[in-house]
């Protein structure tokens, strides 16, 4: 049964791991189809500031060792 497709087997037969990767997927393909909410609203200007300033501040992001570091987790 190991080669056989989630879409073929019973939710009862599944592995934990195979049924977070299938409630995962079955979550995202929801969302695609859910109108945006915010789609119409304007962010205020000081907000809009805020994230310009966060951004410009570290254009790149960070990797996840500098998080993992900064969260104490290493």
């Amino acid at each position: 049964m190991a080669n056989s497709r989630i879409e073929d087997r019973r939710i009862a037969d599944l592995t934990v791991d195979e049924f977070q990767a299938l409630m995962r997927e079955t979550i995202w393909e929801l969302e695609q189809e859910l109108p945006d909410p915010d789609e119409k609203r304007k962010l205020r200007p000081k907000v809009a500031a805020q994230l310009r300033q966060a951004s410009d501040q570290n254009p790149a992001g960070s990797s996840l060792d500098e998080v993992k570091r900064s969260l104490g987790l290493e």
